[in-house]
Order: C-alpha cells, then structure tokens, then sequence
C-alpha cells in the first residue's frame, strides 16, 4: 500500500508552495525531497508520466464550475479523462454521495462537505499513484474533519494509492498519515512525534 505522509505547519510556511513545486506549477521542474524520497524534478516528472497523480486542493469551490450541476462534473470529468461515467459514478457512490439526490444541484447547492467529496471522487475517478490534498479540512467543523480522514483512510486501504497532505491541523495529519513531518520557515522538515 501506499503510504501516507503529512506535512504539518503554519499558514505562510510555504506548505501549498510544497505542491505546487511538486506538480511542477512553479515553472522550475523543482526536485522536492521528503526523508529519503524525491518528489518533483525533471527526473521524476518522466518517470510518472503514464501515472496519476490527484490534487484535492484547499478551496474545493473554486475547482468546480459554479454553473455546471454535478452529473455536467461528473460526465466532463468522464470526457476529458477518457473514463467510463461509471467509473466517475463509482467514485462518487464510494465517497458517500447520492447521485439521485444530487445530480441537478450545481456547487453553491451542495454544502462545504459536498464539495469536497464531489472533488474528491472526481479526483479519485482517475485512479491516482499519488493523491496530493492541500489542507482538506480548513473549511470543516471537527466533526466532519473526522468523518473526512476515516473516508481517506478507508478509502486508501481499498486502492493503495500514496497520500500527501499539507495541513495545519495536527489532530488531522495523525488520524490520516503513516508518518508527520513539520515543515518550518526556510523549507526544513522534522518528524513529529
């Protein structure tokens, strides 16, 4: 199985910067090494390439489309992706939603939690090696952040895919993750705990 990491820290610490260098967003192929593991750089980024790797970023709202309902997400998603609906179907079903139910609502009609797990399983669809979650749980009460790291964790024992979670939140970086790192200003990481 994969295995799960979270980087913990304050916010401006430079954690969502971490995954952006990763998925090479920053224009520089930066090489990114966690313990003994690289992540990022020109070398790994050809080595994933035919591989998945997932984003399931801090503001779920502004990764949907606010005029698309939830089965336009889930068929475009099908489409650019070259996936059965199905399958997108599936992934939906399997992070607890009702597509009857919720299928004409369109994101501003799901609540906060909606959102985050119509992102999830359209991130989930594409059958991730690497499922890369950018402070998943700052817009959730504890109550529901718990409920959103026993679905990662059930989740990620079915499909063995590798997490990577920045987060501020340490109580959640425990419940998801294997091993938790902090992250301090200037880029150096320790192990908690």
């Amino acid at each position: 199985m994969g295995e799960s990491v979270a980087v913990v820290g304050p916010s401006g610490v430079g954690k969502s910067t971490l995954l952006s260098a990763i998925l090479d967003l920053l224009g520089s192929a930066a090489e990114v090494r966690i313990a003994r593991l690289q992540i990022g750089g020109a070398s790994w980024h050809r080595r994933m390439r035919g591989r998945s790797v997932a984003l399931l970023p801090q503001d779920c709202s502004g990764a949907l489309d606010p005029l698309q309902t939830v089965d336009g997400a889930l068929r475009e998603h099908a489409r650019i992706h070259g996936l059965p609906l199905a399958h997108c179907l599936d992934a939906f079903a399997e992070v607890g939603l009702q597509h009857a139910e919720l299928r004409s609502r369109r994101p501003h009609q799901l609540s906060g939690g909606q959102r985050q797990r119509l992102v999830l399983a359209l991130a989930l669809a594409v059958a991730p090696t690497l499922l890369l979650l950018d402070e998943p749980t700052s817009a959730l009460d504890g109550e529901a952040s718990r409920r959103v790291a026993r679905l990662l964790r059930r989740i990620r024992e079915r499909h063995r895919f590798g997490i990577l979670l920045v987060t501020h939140d340490l109580a959640f970086a425990t419940a998801v993750a294997d091993r938790v790192l902090r992250l301090h200003p200037g880029g150096r990481l320790e192990a908690v705990g």
